[in-house]
């Protein structure tokens, strides 16, 4: 009985200290991926093709922002690039993260570091395109309305289903890509938290990666009270009012945002199907938990004082 009390006691802490490393893991995977995507995807590409820089921004907990200006009119491509770029790199660095988790799933940092920040590099880019599309907002619509006339942009926009018509077609990939970057992550937490069926593997799922996310969203409604920041889950609606305000145009009422969450925790289940695991998990320890934890203050301490 009492081997028993133990055994559970050590699992939930072990649990619990799985949670604070996947916290500090998602705040360091999304900083540092907003990094690449503003400072290297956007500013550093602009200034190569001569841009001059105004700002840069990256807040703490949601996305960030860069403006740039060029000393002579330009062809649509000059800011085609600089703003494809952005995304690309995510995209292009979460592959490479994902190709690594497998050679470090056994390891207690690198494993889920390399998960974490592939499946984000790739899922938060999609988010962010299907939502930008649909409310025609951020750099999706930058991207799609780049080479239109204003005649044509206010056509485009004239309807409140025109931004469904561009979001659809992506629609149908958010479970296939999620089902795929979610794997190497679920091999991690079979090896680390074994369960024998399907509904145990989601309800640890739940209490790991389901955990830290509600942790990241606090974080972010905490700070956003002292410090504006913009959301794209959470401003993509407003902003677009507001822009359909100032041209009247319509804004379209389709649940865009609950739908591409619905679809990507239908992936991750569905990846939780299978109950490979990797073949080793070396133990995790409490230093190595503080270090990642430091690290992520840090980051974040750094970010906040660019920004004053």
């Amino acid at each position: 009985m009492i081997r028993v009390e133990r055994s559970t006691d050590m699992r939930i802490r072990q649990l619990l200290l799985f949670d604070l490393l996947l916290l500090a893991i998602t705040i360091l995977v999304t900083r540092i991926g907003c990094l690449i995507h503003e400072v290297v995807g956007h500013a550093l590409f602009a200034h190569l093709l001569g841009a001059h820089l105004r700002s840069i921004e990256v807040t703490l907990f949601a996305g960030g922002s860069v403006d740039w200006w060029y000393d002579c009119d330009r062809s649509w491509a000059y800011n085609f690039w600089p703003t494809a770029m952005g995304m690309l790199l995510n995209l292009f660095t979460g592959a490479i993260a994902l190709a690594f988790a497998r050679r470090f799933e056994g390891r207690p940092i690198l494993g889920p570091l390399c998960a974490f920040f592939g499946a984000g590099s790739i899922l938060l880019p999609l988010a962010y395109w299907i939502i930008g599309l649909y409310y025609g907002v951020g750099d999706p619509e930058s991207l799609w309305v780049a080479h239109l006339s204003s005649a044509e942009y206010l056509a485009l926009r004239s309807h409140p289903w025109n931004g469904l018509r561009l979001a659809l077609p992506f629609l149908p990939l958010t479970p296939l890509i999620s089902y795929w970057v979610v794997r190497p992550y679920c091999r991690i937490q079979q090896a680390r938290f074994p369960s024998a069926t399907h509904l145990g593997r989601v309800w640890v799922g739940v209490l790991t990666c389901g955990v830290a996310g509600v942790g990241y969203l606090a974080l972010y409604a905490l700070t956003d009270r002292f410090v504006p920041q913009h959301l794209i889950v959470f401003d993509a609606a407003k902003l677009a009012a507001k822009e359909a305000a100032h041209r009247a145009q319509p804004v379209g009422n389709f649940p865009v945002i609950p739908a591409v969450a619905f679809l990507y925790v239908l992936g991750a289940v569905l990846a939780q199907r299978k109950s490979e695991s990797a073949s080793s998990a070396k133990p995790l320890s409490t230093r190595a938990v503080i270090s990642v934890v430091l690290a992520a203050v840090a980051i974040l301490a750094l970010i906040q004082v660019c920004y004053l």
